[in-house]
């Protein structure tokens, strides 16, 4: 019966943007947090805010754009992401959806349905935490008005795409990996090591360690313009995140790539500006500094020698070197 009402509820407020059949094209969720972390939010979820009142399947149509927007509720701790499937695999999202995850303050999840995603779900999840609402989805509907073959949006044979990461690890405590010691060069900049392999393999562990950098959380320095890798092998408790401040756990979201709560896999990044940031865990907030600068310091101990005599000390030194010269 409930279908039926949001059925009826659509066809009363389609909007047709030219030949296109939409509905409501602006859905905004916010977010009923219960529980803790210890047992998972165990009954929290999402819900769309508005009518339909009770989201159960919420319908949209191939070939629309769609924008789904976070309220106050939804936090920079509990991201929504938009699933391909009803089984949780962070980072996953539906395919072409930009960008993958959205709370409070953030753009919101912009995306454009293609056509060969008819009869598929999507699923809204917490990132970080995998909780969702149970028995609500979205269903793709056939567009009833398709725009003609020379207008239409590209398709590809996978409309829903799993942007998840392989990294592994073994090692206990993260002592056992090595950040790669080979410099890269990019018109003449010196980018250090450019790979970094950060570890935390223990659901109880509240540190990071660093192939190649001694003690937890140390301190990496990077270069304005290179590319680095950060190879994420961690608990699945400990999402990895680049973010802008330690405190207000903001991603850092210019010039990064699956800067999405990675546990195993790579976050790539080429910073564009001086300054800090951090790589963080944001569901315990144990951190670690990223300085980035313009350049490197010289490593080349011998061009900064300098070899002081004392005035009286040099003249002597010249007097006899001449002294000798004349000799011979």
């Amino acid at each position: 019966m409930a279908f039926v009402a949001i059925a009826v509820f659509f066809a009363l407020i389609s909007t047709v943007t030219g030949a296109l059949v939409c509905g409501t094209t602006s859905i905004t969720f916010n977010l009923t947090l219960m529980g803790n972390l210890m047992n998972s939010y165990a009954g929290s979820h999402f819900s769309v805010v508005g009518p339909p009142t009770l989201f159960q399947e919420l319908q949209i149509y191939t070939y629309c754009t769609y924008t789904f927007t976070a309220d106050a509720s939804v936090s920079q701790i509990h991201p929504m992401i938009l699933s391909p499937s009803a089984s949780f695999s962070r980072g996953s999202a539906v395919s072409g959806a930009t960008p993958t995850t959205t709370y409070i303050g953030q753009s919101p999840i912009v995306w454009t349905v293609p056509p060969n995603a008819v009869g598929t779900t999507a699923h809204p999840f917490c990132n970080n935490h995998g909780f969702t609402s149970a028995g609500d989805f979205i269903t793709v509907l056939d567009q009833p008005n398709p725009p003609s073959s020379s207008s239409s949006p590209g398709s590809s044979s996978s409309p829903i795409s799993a942007g998840t990461g392989t990294g592994t690890g073994t090692g206990g405590g993260g002592g056992g990996a090595s950040s790669s010691t080979a410099s890269s060069t990019g018109g003449g900049v010196d980018c250090g090591s450019t790979t970094y392999v950060l570890q935390a393999l223990s659901p109880s562990d509240r540190a990071y360690t660093v192939g190649g950098h001694s003690g937890n959380n140390p301190t990496l320095t990077i270069v304005v313009g290179c590319t680095y890798t950060f190879t994420v092998q961690a608990d699945s408790s400990h999402p990895t995140y680049l973010v802008t401040s330690s405190s207000t756990h903001t991603p850092v979201s210019s010039g990064v790539t699956n800067n999405v709560g990675v546990s195993s896999g790579s976050i790539i990044y080429t910073p564009t500006a001086t300054g800090t940031v951090f790589y963080q865990c944001l569901n315990h907030f144990f951190f670690g500094a990223i300085n980035i600068v313009t350049s490197l310091p010289s490593t080349n101990a011998a061009a900064g020698v300098v070899f002081a005599l004392p005035a009286v000390g040099l003249l002597a030194l010249l007097t006899t070197a001449a002294a000798a010269a004349a000799v011979f």
